[in-house]
């Protein structure tokens, strides 16, 4: 006797039950009872979709997030327009033009002996509310507190001091100016940008650096297409954030200019900078960016003021996303992080630029940001990795998803010939 001899087992099978329960109930493994549940469903002309969401899924759905965001399905022999669409959201008391939407559907076959084979259609319609002033975002308010929190702070006092022989590396990575999330939104990202600024200011008083290097690991601003969720918690539109991404940094330069000989402003090419055309749609090639751009507006606002004159700003070479410096005999490599899909990941991606000759090929330190947490490793030949901490208001996305979160703030530390010391997040 096996178990499609027992009629509770076919029950189960037919059930809203999943396979690891069935599996654990009967004493089989979890693939046989999903395999048995797959045989029983196309006997039945059911799919297993159908079968495992009846009783769950209603014909129709509407959901709204705290955001205002939209979400509708639809289970229809007849794939709905858009139109119809907007016709629903306007009848149930929602003004269209106050979101961005999309649709879609699926396909599945549901048949019997008696109808024959029957298509139908699950549709999905989202509707994104859209970001402004009539949504309850006041982008110029929001920027103008984010001006106010520059122009008001007062950096510290320090005395000038002869130079040491270590140069003092900061860290500013994904800033992501315009983002709001689980900690805040721009204002608080900006005061927590300058205090690090600040911190470090102290720092290099202490130290006395032979030279200073701001390294903008990529993602200095948020931008709008990424993902299509971001209209709605973004509070600054993208060039709003250019401009505070710019007056943050010339902040961070101001402060810590009076303390070194030397400040080298290294910028990399990330996904968020990325110049886009639509979502995940890029416009053109590595250096079509937002944090290219924003380093050489910089350049250029300083290039105004000889007081600045011995501040340099450092780009990767036309069409590559990495750059190496040296600074006190210590060979520095610089890349973004989204080359790869997980931190470990960065070490391959290393060794394949040290194999073909990259500009990375001979830094012993190599630097990156995009994974939003302090990570350090140890690569080949006693070559050190760093994967930075962000300066952004955290991700709910990933806390939700994981569990996790990170200390926000700048990675700084001292290196001289290939050494480092006095790690810090600031």
């Amino acid at each position: 006797m096996t178990l499609l001899d027992e009629p509770e087992f076919i029950e189960d099978l037919k059930s809203d039950l999943s396979g690891a329960e069935i599996a654990r109930k009967w004493g089989c493994a979890e693939s046989t009872a999903r395999q048995h549940r797959l045989n029983i469903t196309a006997k039945d002309g059911l799919s297993l979709r159908d079968k495992v969401q009846r009783g769950k899924d209603a014909a129709e759905t509407f959901d709204q997030n705290d955001r205002g965001d939209i979400t509708m399905t639809k289970r229809s022999d007849r794939i709905i327009p858009l139109s119809e669409w907007l016709a629903d959201l306007e009848r149930d008391g929602f003004n269209p033009d106050d979101f961005t939407h999309s649709h879609g559907h699926s396909i599945w076959q549901q048949g019997s002996r008696e109808d024959g084979d029957k298509t139908l259609y699950a549709n999905r319609f989202s509707a994104t509310r859209k970001m402004g002033r009539d949504s309850g975002y006041d982008a110029e308010a929001i920027l103008d507190r984010v001006r106010d929190a520059i122009e008001g702070f007062v950096p510290p006092v320090v005395k000038s001091r002869n130079p040491g022989n270590a140069a003092l590396v900061i860290c500013a990575a994904d800033w992501q100016i315009g983002k709001t999330d689980i900690n805040g939104g721009s204002q608080d990202t900006a005061v927590q940008i300058l205090n690090s600024f600040a911190r470090a200011a102290d720092n290099a008083s202490r130290f006395a650096p032979e030279e200073i290097v701001i390294i903008d690991a990529g993602d200095i601003v948020e931008n709008l297409w990424n993902v299509p969720s971001q209209r709605a918690t973004n509070d600054l539109g993208l060039p709003h954030q250019v401009e505070a991404a710019v007056r943050l940094m010339l902040a961070g330069i101001k402060m810590l200019a009076p303390l070194t000989p030397r400040i080298r402003y290294v910028a990399v090419p990330s996904n968020h900078g990325r110049s886009r055309v639509g979502y995940k749609q890029e416009a053109g090639d590595a250096h079509d960016d937002y944090g290219i751009a924003i380093a050489k507006i910089v350049r250029t606002a300083l290039s105004l003021n000889d007081a600045f004159a011995h501040v340099e700003i450092v780009l990767p070479e036309p069409h590559l996303e990495s750059v190496a410096i040296e600074a006190c005999g210590s060979k520095i490599g610089v890349v973004h992080g989204h080359q790869a899909s997980r931190p470990e990941g960065l070490a391959d991606w290393w060794r394949g630029q040290a194999l073909g000759n990259g500009p990375v090929a001979d830094a012993r330190i190599l630097i990156a940001g995009h994974f939003h947490s302090l990570r350090m490793q140890t690569v080949g030949d006693d070559r050190t990795l760093f994967v930075c901490p962000s300066s952004d208001r955290g991700s709910s996305w990933y806390t939700n998803l994981k569990g996790e979160s990170a200390r926000s703030g700048m990675l700084t530390f001292l290196t001289v010939d290939n050494e480092w010391g006095a790690l810090e997040v600031l």
